[in-house]
């Protein structure tokens, strides 16, 4: 049986990290990603995060890059990540006020003590995440009833594991519409998207 394997989003600098979370896929470089994916994701995110100020949990935020542009528009940013090392390199790429970057286990101290979210997003994180049901559930418990969620992931899940990246055959779009009320759609189309991800990715934004 294959082992889940989390070392796979350790990192040593900044541009591994962005490696890590951006890969370069169908000859599309991480740094083209990077800027293409950021700038065309904002707007879709603006028009349905209307509250300022308002409160964001950015889930597996990486270093940062989405709770960045976000904290720049007027929205309070709290960066999760599992990765020690991402969430150092988040503390320097995003020098915000409105941003902070926390452990796992303190978002679970936090909404145990009633903490709440106007807003959550989790891009490229769930396809990854070991249990699905626990991930996500700690989403939803952080979000304020009305709050809305917003994801972008694969269709399909890909954990890192010593024997590769495997698919356990959850359904996390299946999942998060069993929970939440699906309110949008989105298909993935960036501009110079790599080919692959354009019909294997999804988006939906949901409403607690």
């Amino acid at each position: 049986m294959p082992t889940y394997n989390s070392k796979v989003f350790d990192c040593t600098t900044i541009q591994q990290a962005k490696a890590i979370i951006l890969t370069p896929e169908n000859g599309v470089s991480v740094d083209d990603r990077w800027i293409s994916e950021t700038n065309w994701l904002l707007p879709l995110l603006l028009k349905h995060f209307t509250k300022r100020p308002g409160l964001v949990l950015d889930f597996g935020c990486g270093i940062g890059r989405i709770s960045k542009e976000l904290s720049a528009n007027g929205l309070t940013c709290v960066g999760v990540d599992a990765s020690s090392s991402m969430r150092k390199f988040a503390a320097q790429d995003v020098p915000s006020p409105a941003f902070s970057a926390i452990s796992p286990q303190v978002l679970t101290a936090l909404t145990q003590n009633g903490a709440q979210f106007d807003y959550a997003i989790s891009i490229w994180v769930l396809q990854h995440c070991l249990d699905l049901e626990v991930d996500a559930g700690k989403i939803i418990q952080a979000l304020k009833p009305g709050g809305k969620l917003f994801v972008l992931d694969m269709k399909f899940r890909a954990l890192p594991t010593d024997m590769g990246w495997c698919n356990d055959g959850k359904d996390v779009a299946g999942f998060l519409k069993s929970k939440l009320n699906l309110i949008a759609e989105y298909p993935y189309n960036p501009p110079n998207a790599p080919t692959n991800l354009l019909t294997s990715s999804w988006i939906g934004v949901f409403e607690k």
